[in-house]
């Protein structure tokens, strides 16, 4: 009789015993929900370059894909991301409001230099129409002096009176035109401002709830890394650099530009360099956060 054994897989366990500088991780990727829409080619590619942060700088590879590689890296959804959904809605509502605002402003300002322009030319017609209301009387002041105006005179006199009247009454008309669009600019101004109260608001709010972004957003647990959130493959890239910093065995920086400090705010996600403060985590010459 012959017997005949089936090998069990043999997973590539991750030596944690070495400092961080000597350590080869090997790795190769778990679950992807479906809802983050990452194909798992994306994901190669996101941990390649995630990798080379880490090994282009210091000239030598650290992390290994592997399929046989014990230790994994998931994409798990939860309410992690669905925060995340909804903090980009506020974000793009914050642009959106922020435009209109912007438009607003400009038409308003467009608007209240034409307005003034308006009045301008209304008081230059006013010092016009005073001169010749000023100048009529005195016409009319010298032909009493004379004993009284001769027919023509009068009917000349009586003609420009006429005139001045229904200019007089057209210039009014006008005062009244421009006091109506200056109420109207005012009630713009009110609602303006109004807009912009609620969009102070709204970033105020924003600012409370979601400045400074955690590295929540990824979990390092020895024997896997769990992806939570991200905002866009940039962020996602910096996300698993900082947890494959994690399982080097380095803890967090102090540098608010490295990609080991705590929070994602001041780094240049899109072309991020490992920083010093990274290196020295790296090779332990500085004390972890």
């Amino acid at each position: 009789f012959c017997f005949f054994y089936q090998k069990k897989n043999q997973y590539i366990h991750n030596d944690l015993s070495k400092p961080p500088a000597e350590r080869q991780v090997y790795y190769q990727i778990g679950t992807i929900d479906p809802r983050f829409n990452l194909t798992e080619g994306e994901v190669k590619v996101l941990l390649n370059e995630a990798a080379r942060i880490w090994e282009q700088p210091l000239g030598r590879q650290f992390f290994f894909y592997s399929p046989k590689a014990a230790f994994k890296v998931n994409f798990i959804y939860d309410q992690r991301q669905q925060s995340n959904n909804a903090r980009k809605q506020a974000e793009r509502d914050l642009l959106d409001n922020g435009g209109r605002n912007q438009a607003a402003s400009n038409n308003f300002n467009q608007q209240k230099a034409s307005l003034d322009d308006e009045f301008r030319r209304h008081d230059d017609e006013l010092n016009i129409l005073n001169a010749r209301v000023s100048q009529h009387q005195q016409r009319v002041a010298a032909v009493n002096s004379q004993g009284g105006a001769s027919p023509s005179v009068a009917q000349a006199l009586q003609a420009e009176s006429d005139q001045i009247n229904r200019d007089v009454s057209l210039f009014n008309q006008n005062s009244a035109f421009l006091d109506a669009k200056q109420t109207n600019l005012k009630n713009q101004a009110t609602s303006i401002q109004s807009q912009v109260d609620h969009y102070n608001q709204q970033a105020h709010t924003y600012n409370q709830n979601y400045a400074g972004r955690p590295f929540e957003a990824g979990l390092y647990k020895g024997s896997e890394i769990n992806i939570y959130e991200f905002d866009n493959k940039d962020n996602l890239r910096l996300i698993l650099a900082h947890e494959f910093g994690h399982a080097l065995g380095l803890k967090h920086s102090n540098d608010p530009r490295s990609l080991m400090y705590p929070t994602l705010k001041e780094q240049d996600q899109l072309n991020f360099k490992l920083t010093q403060s990274d290196i020295d985590l790296l090779y332990g010459r500085v004390a972890a956060q």
